[in-house]
């Protein structure tokens, strides 16, 4: 007969080490900072093209814009807390929020894998099951695809 309580026992620390992860503020704020360097990155990849463009802006449509922008994500961010309290997730809104904020920032990169392994990082077991946060995910992504599609029939 194989002893396989070394086996478990192998497991079980495994995963309390993922889950010690999980208060380490110090990998979201390297995760953060992550997404951040990437996105500088990316704009240092298209500076001459940035440089040389033609800019003429009118403050008044940018300051409607940002305004605007703000609005958007304030109601995005209520959006995934009342997702998450539909299916049974996270119930405090401070952490929903602040969880959706953080994970915006990985959004940039052009792997979903980023922001959506962040949000599943974010969140403990004890806090909310992973099925609520892959629900939630799931419904968002739908949500803006058939915005995407709504827009593009209309206009």
């Amino acid at each position: 007969m194989v002893d396989t309580s070394k086996d478990k026992h192998l497991i079980r620390s495994i995963y309390n080490k993922i889950q010690d992860l999980h208060k380490s503020k110090t990998i979201i704020l390297l995760l953060t900072l992550a997404a951040f360097i990437f996105i500088i990155y990316l704009i240092y990849q298209e500076w001459d093209f940035l440089v040389s463009f033609d800019w003429k802006l009118k403050w008044q449509y940018l300051l409607f814009a940002a305004f605007i922008h703000t609005v958007a994500l304030v109601l995005m961010q209520y959006n995934w807390h009342l997702m998450m309290k539909f299916f049974e997730g996270n119930q405090n809104w401070k952490k929903n929020f602040s969880a959706y904020a953080v994970s915006l920032a990985s959004r940039r990169i052009p792997a979903p894998l980023f922001y959506i392994g962040e949000r599943f990082f974010l969140y403990t077991n004890k806090e909310t099951n992973h099925k609520s946060i892959a629900l939630s995910t799931s419904l968002e992504i739908l949500l803006i695809g058939l915005a995407g599609f709504l827009f593009f029939i209309l206009c």
